[in-house]
């Protein structure tokens, strides 16, 4: 193999390694801030346990086991983990909300505008592809038809059938006024 296809081949795998790098970076990165948010959740949660086990008096009727100040104590956790869930959701609710209401008065006003391009569109006769469309057929049958006669009056004249014609054509305008 000669030095330049092998150091062709190290410059690729060194490539190669680099974006692997590059990879396990953003990897990492990610994953810290993941901690991150993780060590911030069990500080709350540390801060709770922190509070002696004992048997506490609440005002002084009620006192408790430590099984059940230890459920207590659980039930608490999850409830400042399920309020901090609840108001996040909350917030994005609410953006959601705001975000559809955006949306469909954007709609509304799309529509509106849409409508009254049609409505000015009927009501000042401007053309459409509809009615390009049956013109452009009209015109094209018309030429067709045009195009037919011409030949049929050349094959008249070509047998000198043009006075028979003549006749046959004013006989055939009398009959139109007389039955109108």
């Amino acid at each position: 193999m000669s030095l330049v296809a092998e150091y062709k081949e190290q410059r690729h795998k060194a490539g190669e390694l680099a974006e692997q790098n590059a990879q396990a970076d953003a990897e990492l990165a990610e994953k810290g801030v993941a901690v991150e948010s993780a060590e911030k959740k069990t500080a709350k949660l540390v801060e709770i346990d922190s509070i002696d086990v004992k048997k506490s008096v609440f005002g002084k009727k009620v006192t408790l086991s430590e099984e059940d100040y230890n459920n207590l104590v659980a039930l608490a956790q999850k409830e400042v983990v399920s309020v901090r869930n609840s108001r996040k959701m909350k917030a994005e609710r609410k953006t959601l909300l705001q975000k559809v209401a955006d949306l469909e008065s954007a709609l509304e006003s799309a529509t509106a505008e849409l409508a009254g391009y049609k409505k000015k569109e009927e009501e000042a006769h401007y053309f459409s592809r509809k009615k390009l469309n049956d013109s452009a057929k009209r015109i094209l049958k018309e030429d067709q038809l045009t195009r037919s006669l011409r030949k049929a009056l050349a094959v008249i004249d070509a047998h000198g059938l043009r006075g028979e014609y003549e006749h046959i054509k004013l006989n055939t305008a009398q009959k139109k006024t007389v039955l109108e």
